[in-house]
C-alpha cells in the first residue's frame, strides 16, 4: 500500500500577511498628505480625499485577493507599491496645484490685516476738534495705499468723523458695530476675522479700556493705541503668531 503523501494545512492570511512594505509605505503616504496640508495649503477637497482613499483601497484590495486564493490576481504583482505612490502624488499634486491655481496663492487667501486706530482728538461735548480733523485727513494719506477693504466703526460721531474722510476717499461703507465694550468685543472680532478672511480691516475704537481689550483679543500684548495718532497694524495668519507693527499718523 503507498502511503499518501500528508498534506499541511493551509494558514488563511490575516489582513497583514505579507503587506509589510505596504503598511510602511501606506503609512509614509499618509504623513505625506498631512505636510502637504500643513505647508502648502488648503486642498480642492474632493481631489484630495481621492488622493488619500487611493492607497487605502489599494490595501484593502490586496488583502481580499489573498483571502479569496487569488494570488495570480493579486494587486501586488498587478500593481506595485511604486505604481500607485506615482499616482497618490500625481493625485495629491493636482488637488493642491488646482486649489491654488483657482483661489490663488494659500497664504494671501488665510492671512488678515487688522488695523486699530482710536479716534481723533475730541473737544469736551465729545465731538473731535480742528485738529482732529486734520489728523482724520493725515489717515487718509497713510493707510490709503494699504488696499483695506472694510472700515468698522461704533455709531459715535467722534468715531464716525474720524473715518468719514477715509471711507469717502476709498468708496467703501462703513460697518457699525454696536458700542465697543468687554462684552461685545468677541463678537466684533469675529465677524472681521469670519467675514474679511484675506483682507485688510480698519477699526477705529474708544478709550483706553476698550482699546487695550481689542488689542488683547487681537493678539497684542501691553497697552494698546490709546494715544491720539497711534495706528497699531496686526497680521493675523489662519496659523502661527500674530505679527504686530506699530506706527503713528498725523502731527
Amino acid at each position: 500500500m503507498v502511503d499518501q503523501p500528508s498534506l499541511s494545512p493551509i494558514s488563511v492570511p490575516t489582513f497583514w500577511t505579507g503587506q509589510t512594505t505596504h503598511f510602511i509605505g501606506l503609512s509614509l503616504l499618509l504623513l505625506l498628505s498631512w505636510i502637504a496640508w500643513q505647508f502648502i495649503g488648503n486642498p480642492s477637497p474632493v481631489l484630495f480625499w481621492i488622493a488619500i482613499a487611493f492607497p487605502i483601497v489599494h490595501q484593502f484590495f490586496v488583502w481580499i485577493t489573498w483571502r479569496l486564493k487569488l494570488q495570480s490576481l493579486s494587486a501586488t504583482a498587478a500593481l506595485t507599491f511604486p505604481v500607485y505612490l506615482t499616482i497618490f502624488m500625481f493625485l495629491l499634486l493636482g488637488c493642491f496645484a488646482g486649489h491654488a491655481g483657482s483661489n490663488g496663492p494659500p497664504k494671501s487667501e488665510s492671512t488678515t490685516t487688522v488695523i486699530l486706530i482710536r479716534h481723533a482728538e475730541r473737544d469736551n461735548f465729545f465731538e473731535i476738534t480742528a485738529q482732529g480733523r486734520e489728523r482724520a485727513k493725515a489717515l487718509i494719506d497713510t493707510v490709503s495705499d494699504m488696499g483695506i477693504t472694510a472700515i468698522y466703526s461704533p455709531d459715535l460721531e467722534r468715531n464716525l468723523d474720524t473715518v468719514r474722510p477715509l471711507a469717502r476717499h476709498l468708496g467703501i461703507d462703513i460697518t457699525l458695530t454696536p458700542r465697543i465694550a468687554k462684552q461685545t468685543i468677541d463678537k466684533i472680532v469675529r465677524e472681521i476675522l469670519t467675514k474679511h478672511t484675506g483682507e485688510v480691516v480698519l477699526l477705529v475704537g474708544n478709550g483706553s479700556g476698550n482699546l487695550r481689550a481689542l488689542h488683547h483679543r487681537l493678539g497684542g500684548t501691553g497697552e494698546g493705541p490709546y494715544q491720539y495718532g497711534d495706528l497699531y497694524k496686526y497680521t493675523i495668519p489662519q496659523k502661527g503668531p500674530v505679527i504686530l507693527l506699530k506706527s503713528r499718523y498725523g502731527s
